[in-house]
């Protein structure tokens, strides 16, 4: 027998499943595969089984699952009923814990980059969105973001700048911290008197849903618009400069596709209204 339990690195009742799952692969020596996930590629997961598998996955609302043998079970009192049926001759201890400390720390470990957030107000409900920027990959275009998520100085943050235009199955832009039109934006960095920078690297690939990535007007023309994946985009996999990840919130810009719009710009106000850095421990 094997177990897999796949889940929301986030959530408590994953890792709460996952403690009795480890407890009863000693008792019942079977094997065990974890898959903790950060909350965008928890979502991509459902998605992807959805359509290999359908069925069940279709009505799954927990922020975790369970399979056994590769096959759907549901979620952890699913799982006992099973082994309860299989094994009635082994009892599995529950450990209790404070699961809700379990995915902070969880979550800590595996967020090692630098993180930042935007709290963006769609319809008069703000939903936070957390970013983790691949600082070592590209540090000129992270630095750029991270001034202007933390800058208050006008023209130069991106405190009250409007999300400018929404392509459906594309992605979402904003960030023209000029005028909000989408026809200009102002670099952050100390040296670019042009008002722009320079290509960086094109080694982070649009390969899934929530890529973060300058915005631009041709090559090295990154300024402060950027855009953010709605899906895998890789015809602009060497035309964008990708810097960074949704770690937490792609609901919230997901919801903009939702929106009504009149040449892919939103019709409804859609708007950053906090944003700043953010500590690990506080995602």
């Amino acid at each position: 027998m094997r177990i897999t339990v796949a889940g929301d690195i986030s959530a408590p009742e994953f890792h709460q499943c996952c403690s009795y799952t480890n407890e009863a692969a000693l008792v019942l020596q079977t094997d065990v595969d974890i898959k903790a996930l950060l909350e965008i590629d928890w979502e991509a997961y459902v998605v992807r089984k959805q359509q290999q598998d359908g069925g069940q996955y279709y009505k799954h609302t927990a922020r975790y699952v369970v399979l056994v043998d590769g096959a759907y079970t549901g979620v952890q009192s699913d799982l006992q009923a099973l082994l309860q049926a299989r094994f009635p001759q082994h009892t599995i201890e529950r450990i209790p814990q404070d699961w809700q400390a379990a995915a902070r720390h969880a979550l800590k470990a595996a967020v090692r980059n630098p993180l930042v957030y935007m709290d963006v107000d769609v319809g008069g409900k703000p939903q936070r969105v957390v970013f983790e920027l691949y600082s070592d990959v590209c540090p000129r275009a992270c630095e750029n973001f991270r001034r202007l998520c933390t800058s208050r100085r006008a023209g130069q943050t991106y405190l009250g700048t409007p999300f400018h235009r929404v392509v459906p199955g594309g992605w979402v832009q904003g960030g023209d911290v000029a005028g909000g039109a989408g026809d200009r934006g102002s670099c952050a960095l100390d040296n670019c008197a042009s008002g722009t920078f320079e290509d960086e690297t094109f080694d982070v690939k649009f390969d899934a849903a929530g890529v973060l990535a300058m915005a631009n007007a041709g090559p090295h023309t990154n300024a402060s618009q950027f855009l953010v994946a709605l899906a895998q985009l890789p015809w602009l996999d060497r035309r964008a400069v990708a810097f960074g990840r949704v770690a937490r919130g792609m609901r919230a810009l997901r919801a903009l596709e939702d929106v009504a719009t009149l040449n892919q710009r939103p019709l409804r106000d859609a708007r950053v209204v906090a944003c700043g850095e953010l500590a690990p421990e506080d995602l």
